[in-house]
């Protein structure tokens, strides 16, 4: 059974996550800030961390440098390309946008359990955001609604749908 530690500072929050996931068969543990999730002990623990950004004290991005190797997915609020694209070249297995629907939240944390220990996105660091904007949509099309897709970018449908015309890169359709 996957160990998930969940940094959220809103109790509403934390607990529903705690509850979805544990319905995904994975036993988690939930603080309420970094400074609390450093304070348990270690963090190799735990086999993915999934941390909001703005959090009391430090930021939910101070965990990746401090996370020992095991992966990190970012949630925030305030999602955009560029804040994505902080996060992403710090290190962060994943980033999504809340609110999240169950399905985007489920996938995101079984990419990151497939990460293997000490693996980072370290491939990304040196890409424009237009290069991140392309790798991030060939890689999550196939599984991503294409309002979850703009959702998780921190884009409009329309804005996503004027990014696809300006790079080339059409929806891939399913078969089915």
């Amino acid at each position: 059974m996957p160990e998930v530690l969940i940094i959220e500072d809103e109790s509403v929050i934390r607990e529903a996550i705690e509850r979805l996931l544990s319905r995904f068969g994975m036993h988690t543990t939930g603080v309420e800030s970094v400074e609390k999730a450093l304070a348990m002990g270690a963090l190799n623990d735990y086999d993915v961390i999934l941390a909001d950004v703005r959090l009391p004290g430090r930021s939910g991005l101070d965990i990746i440098t401090q996370a020992d190797g095991v992966p990190v997915v970012i949630m925030t609020s305030y999602a955009s390309v560029p804040a994505a694209v902080d996060a992403m070249r710090r290190g962060a297995a994943d980033y999504i946008a809340k609110p999240f629907d169950n399905e985007a939240l489920r996938l995101s944390i079984e990419n990151a359990l497939q990460t293997t220990s000490g693996e980072t996105c370290a491939p990304t660091l040196n890409l424009s955001l237009a290069e991140y904007f392309k790798a991030f949509v060939r890689a999550h099309e196939a599984e991503l609604t294409e309002t979850e897709l703009a959702r998780r970018l921190g884009l409009s449908r329309k804005a996503l749908w004027e990014r696809r015309q300006k790079f080339g890169l059409e929806r891939q359709r399913q078969a089915g």
